[in-house]
């Protein structure tokens, strides 16, 4: 299965699965706000919500060799320096809600690339990234959460 049958067919059958009183095996988050969490790097990728570079140039190219062009994993317990220390606040009233506006959030990115197909939006660690890059992205970041929450196996790097 490649990245985009992922995040189109078998992340939204894993995420059903999500209940709100599950733990995650490591990190802070919980269900409602890993599923929130998730939107929002969505947002950042389909031009939505802008964030810009958190590092320098060369820096941002190490990560992008390291992550995307060589296709590796998400180590456990990684802490993005864009993020807060605590989990950001709950947007939405519940899980359902959250993980609604999730799979349409998905949509839309979908959307933006269908009606952009050359755009690069700014990744914070990784640089500017492509459609492909960004889906690669999205596929490895919501396997990674996924497994956090006992959902998927082989997300992360331990």
């Amino acid at each position: 299965m490649n990245n985009e049958q992922f995040l189109k067919e078998e992340f939204p059958a894993i995420l059903e699965k999500l209940a709100a009183e599950d733990q995650p095996v490591w990190g802070k988050m919980s269900a409602q706000q890993m599923v929130e969490h998730l939107s929002g790097v969505i947002l950042i990728s389909n031009g939505r919500f802008e964030a810009p570079a958190m590092y320098e140039e060369e820096k941002l190219k190490r990560n992008y060799s390291f992550i995307i062009e060589a296709k590796n994993r998400l180590k456990r317990n990684t802490k993005a320096p864009i993020l807060p220390a605590e989990p950001m606040p709950l947007r939405f009233a519940s899980l359902a809600e959250a993980k609604e506006k999730l799979l349409q959030t998905v949509n839309s990115f979908f959307a933006y690339y269908n009606a952009n197909p050359e755009a690069k939006q700014m990744h914070p660690a990784f640089g500017m990234l492509n459609f492909e890059e960004w889906t690669y992205f999205h596929t490895i970041h919501s396997q990674y959460h996924l497994e956090q929450f006992k959902l998927y196996e082989g997300g992360a790097s331990v």
